[in-house]
């Protein structure tokens, strides 16, 4: 996964030169969250975590991605 963070990292002069391999985040297991996971655990596990986009995996299968601005949204149309 590649985050903005990666990517203002890469300084500008050397941008056209870096490759994908060099900047991307290794995936690690305690980043995934089941689709059936509730809101409010998925953003205390990301902030517990320290990751700012879990994936979704139900079974073998990548099914989507979390932002903690979606988790806000969600939480913001909920509120009214």
């Amino acid at each position: 996964m590649i985050t903005l963070k990666e990517i203002k990292e890469i300084p500008k002069n050397a941008f056209e030169d870096t490759r994908v391999r060099e900047v991307y985040l290794k995936h690690k297991k305690q980043w995934e969250i089941s689709p059936e996971e509730d809101a409010i655990k998925a953003l205390e596990s990301m902030i517990r975590e320290d990751t700012g986009r879990p994936i979704v995996k139900a079974g073998d299968a990548i099914v989507g991605l979390i932002t903690r601005n979606g988790i806000a949204k969600y939480i913001q149309i909920k509120g009214r």
